[in-house]
């Protein structure tokens, strides 16, 4: 009596070598395909973070010189200053002493997330003044405020934007 074994086919042993390299072009595809997403998701993360900074570096600003607000202070103006083609920015207070860094510390600027710089600012010397003084904006927060109009525009390397604005009558919005 005979019994049927199962062998393979003759000559069918496993993989080709061309059938290999396909799999592996498609998954070294497939990874770079995923390593790139990846890397702009954490960029673009990262210029969120930073534009969440200056935003709220501007709204510290503006409250500084609110007296009704939770940081106010006897001061006449308050500013942040960009440095545009950096990553660094500035925070002062005048007293009427003169200018005076406040944050984080009066030695060390602000620095935003790796890789974001500031691109572009309408900013009169690349600087955000607020100061007290009604700025009759129509608005319903009436604060005693004023400040200059404009914006600051933050770039990734890759080239992502993003622009943080500040109105006459000190509202920032992004």
């Amino acid at each position: 009596m005979t019994t049927a074994r199962a062998c393979p086919a003759p000559g069918r042993r496993g993989f080709s070598l061309t059938e290999l390299l396909v799999a592996l072009s498609i998954l070294a595809l497939l990874a770079g395909l995923a390593l790139s997403a990846w890397v702009r998701t954490t960029e673009a993360a990262s210029l969120r973070q930073a534009q969440m900074q200056v935003a709220a570096v501007l709204r510290d600003v503006v409250a500084r010189v609110n007296t009704a607000g939770p940081l106010a202070v006897a001061t006449t103006t308050a500013e942040a200053v960009f440095s545009t083609g950096s990553g660094t920015l500035g925070e002062y207070v005048d007293t009427g002493a003169g200018l005076v860094a406040v944050a984080p510390s009066p030695a060390a600027p602000l620095t935003l997330p790796a890789g974001i710089t500031v691109a572009s600012s309408t900013f009169a010397g690349n600087t955000a003044q607020a100061w007290q003084g009604e700025s009759d904006t129509g608005t319903f927060e009436q604060i005693p405020v004023q400040a200059t109009a404009g914006s600051v525009t933050l770039q990734s390397a890759h080239g992502m934007t993003a622009t943080i604005h500040l109105t006459l009558g000190g509202t920032v919005w992004y």
